[in-house]
C-alpha cells in the first residue's frame, strides 16, 4: 500500500531509515509492525533485542515506562493499606539525581 508523505517528513524518515540502514519502506514497515505489536511481550523483545533499530531514546523511553508501572503498582499497594513505603523519603534524592542525568540526556528542561 503506497504511503504519501510531505517532503520534510520524507526527508526525516530517509534520514532515519539510512541511521539504521534501511530503505524508508522498511523503516515505516518496522515502525507500523512495531505499534501494532504493543504487546509487552514484543515490546520487551524490541527493547532488548539488538537487531531490532531503537534509537536509545526510545530504549531509555521504555525503560522509563517500565520502571514507571512498578512504582505505580508499589504506590497503589501502599496505599490500599494506607502506609508510607519504608525507605521513601530516602529515595527522593537518588530519584531526582538519575532524572536530571535523563532530562540532559534527552534534552529536556524540568
Amino acid at each position: 500500500m503506497p504511503v504519501r508523505l510531505a517532503p520534510d517528513d520524507r526527508e526525516r524518515y530517509k534520514r532515519l531509515a539510512s541511521s539504521r540502514g534501511l530503505s524508508v519502506s522498511d523503516y515505516i514497515r518496522q515502525l507500523v509492525e512495531r505499534d501494532a505489536a504493543s504487546k509487552p511481550s514484543k515490546a520487551f523483545k524490541a527493547a532488548n533485542d539488538d537487531t531490532f533499530p531503537l534509537m536509545p531514546d526510545e530504549k531509555l523511553i521504555y525503560e522509563l515506562h517500565r520502571i514507571g508501572n512498578n512504582l505505580n503498582q508499589l504506590t497503589k499497594k501502599y496505599h490500599s493499606h494506607n502506609i508510607e513505603p519504608p525507605g521513601l523519603r530516602s529515595l527522593f534524592p537518588v530519584l531526582e539525581k538519575i532524572l536530571t542525568q535523563v532530562f540532559k540526556q534527552i534534552n529536556v528542561e524540568h
